[in-house]
């Protein structure tokens, strides 16, 4: 080498050392102290075994990829007869919330759509075993938090005997107006049975997600037929008339001063080519498909903080401002990624905290975050190939032996000390780094549509350090302002503008869905009397605009099976004065019963995308972190 090249190399990598020097002095600590918690969730239809539900019956028709040709796969992860053994390891990481759910069809096994009595719970050893297990995690230690419908409807309301209301179709078990009376008959028992040890309920866990992929997309079941016969029919066709009502009936609910926080299931953003998603070769995925973008979390929780907290009458214009995050707050009730390296989810967890803890330096309280998930587990349509485990399964073991991940030790320092040094941050960030200049892959799981799976994964490389750095930064944050509010009908600019990001970086116009959003409602539960009250979380899930007119019936009659079961449960004080009706801004006065908040009307979100442009936040930021 020649003395210039040599003078040039060192000065070369002395400015590398001092850049780098300078990024570690720069950026802060992750400090999530005090007031917050850490969690871990799970669902009966992703971890119990002896489970023979709907999705068991639409994996053997062969729609879910990856399961037949996984080991043992109706084990799913034994939950329900070693309940002990992922309860253990989640004590040993330290979290403070663990998350799991009650099968309807297990408690409930036989009724049908047209039973002329509501039908409760039937099975009362299974419901006893539930309370076990539940007893199993307040000793050791772990508040509990339980969901009640997590995706999967029993077998006998896959294809109801009587024709369903207009738009409803065979195998539409919330297209029939019964199912609320259903639930709500068992839903009641399941509470009166725990209520002592439950802390927090979750009565619906996203109903928007799950009337969009089963109703429009066709990927859950009863599955392509729905989608061939209905969905292709009548997407787009009439969400206006509902998310009318919605507004309405929800402020009426806001108004009764029962809002105790909004929660964010969040796990990436989705680019939308047209009406469809799609998946970019210059961005980084998790192997189920989502987008890496840790700021999408920042911009979430702030743009519904300014919104819930500075101008109340934008919550569908309720005379009494709901208790906003101001006071009740946040909690990140989903996060987590795909990985089956594990080389991109240290980082992936660590970015996603600083979003966290920069949004609580701006003032936004948020209370915990919940992570998805302990294990490797069934994944709906995706069958057993994503891998959202801090612990890896063995499924070619009797009894799915587990390797805790490098991520698992991660996990459990963070959960315990709760903050993240800079230099732990650093170096994730360089393994994901180093893995890129290497030209390793991870495996993607989904197919290139961003809807459909694949049967094995396609090694796909890892990008962040080289050709995308995804960390998060303070300064590339954004939110829509309110201006956008004024392109699209006030009815629908409620929470659909939180939801989408414009960007003149692409040759299409996109928008990312990059939110789950909850309403958290309170109850207080008829036994025992002296119960703590105890929160009902309401997942009004990732705001998609793939909604059709079987799918919007079948969302709204599940938040009516929400509001009846609900209302038995309100506190004396929030039943003592019914709220004023109000009009719509039409001046139509709303129809009864609370629907989903399906304000993700196409056309104008249509309108929206095409008119607007790249619009920064005029607030005042905290202090970056690098």
């Amino acid at each position: 080498m020649r003395r210039g090249e040599s003078l040039c190399a060192r000065a070369a990598a002395r400015r590398s050392l001092l850049l780098l020097l300078l990024a570690r002095a720069v950026a802060q600590d992750v400090d999530l102290t005090g007031d917050f918690f850490f969690g871990l969730g799970t669902a009966p239809g992703h971890a119990e075994d002896s489970l023979d539900d709907a999705w068991r019956q639409f994996a053997e028709d062969g729609h879910v990829q990856a399961w037949k040709s996984r080991g043992q796969p109706d084990e799913r992860l034994q939950f329900w007869s070693r309940p002990e053994v992922e309860l253990d390891l989640a004590a040993q990481t330290g979290i403070k919330v663990y998350r799991l759910g009650v099968d309807w069809g297990r408690l409930v096994p036989n009724c049908s759509m047209s039973a002329t009595d509501a039908c409760g719970v039937q099975d009362v050893s299974a419901l006893q075993r539930y309370r076990d297990i539940v007893g199993m995690v307040r000793a050791r230690n772990m508040s509990c938090m339980i969901s009640l419908f997590h995706h999967s409807f029993p077998k006998w309301g896959m294809t109801p005997p009587h024709p369903g209301p207009e738009g409803a179709a065979a195998g539409d078990m919330w297209g029939d107006e019964n199912a609320i009376r259903h639930f709500v008959a068992f839903a009641s028992d399941v509470v009166d049975t725990l209520a002592d040890l439950v802390d927090m309920w979750v009565p619906m866990n996203e109903p928007h997600v799950f009337a969009m992929l089963t109703y429009c997309q066709g990927v859950w079941p009863p599955g392509p037929e729905i989608e061939s016969n209905i969905a292709r029919m009548n997407c787009f066709m009439n969400p206006h008339a509902g998310a009318l009502k919605a507004e309405a009936n929800m402020a009426a609910a806001h108004r009764q001063d029962v809002l105790d926080f909004c929660g964010i299931n969040y796990y990436g953003r989705e680019l939308v080519d047209g009406f469809s998603p799609t998946l970019r070769k210059d961005v980084e995925y998790s192997d189920s498909g989502r987008s890496v973008h840790p700021v999408g979390l920042y911009d979430m929780l702030n743009a519904f903080h300014v919104r819930y907290k500075d101008d109340p009458d934008a919550l569908f214009e309720a005379r009494t401002p709901p208790k906003s995050a101001g006071g009740y707050g946040y909690i990140i009730t989903e996060n987590g990624i795909a990985d089956s390296t594990d080389i991109l989810r240290g980082s992936y967890i660590v970015e996603h905290l600083a979003a966290i803890a920069a949004a609580r330096k701006a003032g936004i309280r948020v209370r915990g975050y919940i992570h998805w998930t302990l294990s490797d587990n069934w994944e709906w349509a995706d069958g057993y190939c994503p891998k959202f485990g801090l612990v890896a399964v063995n499924r070619s073991t009797v009894n799915l032996t587990r390797t805790p991940r490098q991520s698992f030790y991660l996990w459990q320092r963070i959960c315990r000390e709760q903050r993240v040094s800079n230099a732990t941050r650093y170096e994730l960030w360089e393994r994901v780094h180093a893995a890129s200049a290497a030209g390793i892959s991870h495996y993607m799981c989904r197919a290139d549509d961003g809807v459909h799976s694949y049967e094995e994964p396609i090694p796909t490389p890892i990008l962040g350090g080289t050709r995308h750095d995804w960390r998060f930064r303070l300064e590339d944050a954004e939110t829509l302002s309110d201006q956008l509010s004024q392109v699209i009908d006030q009815a629908s600019s409620y929470s659909l503008l939180q939801s989408i990001r414009f960007s003149d970086e692409h040759d299409f116009d996109p928008f990312a869905r990059s939110v789950n959003w909850i309403a958290g409602l309170s109850m207080q539960p008829p036994s025992p009397p002296a119960s703590p009250r105890s929160p009902v979380v309401i997942h009004f899930d990732k705001l998609n605009a793939r909604l059709n007119k079987t799918a919007h019936i079948a969302a709204e009659a599940m938040m009516q099976s929400w509001q009846a079961f609900s209302q038995g449960f309100s506190s004396p004080a929030e039943q003592t004065e019914p709220a004023p009706a109000l009009e719509d801004a039409r001046g139509h006065a709303p129809a009864a019963g609370t629907t989903l908040v399906v304000a993700l009307l196409l056309l104008a979100a249509a309108i929206a995308v095409s008119a607007a442009r790249r619009i920064r936040r005029a607030a005042p930021r905290a202090p970056a972190l690098a």
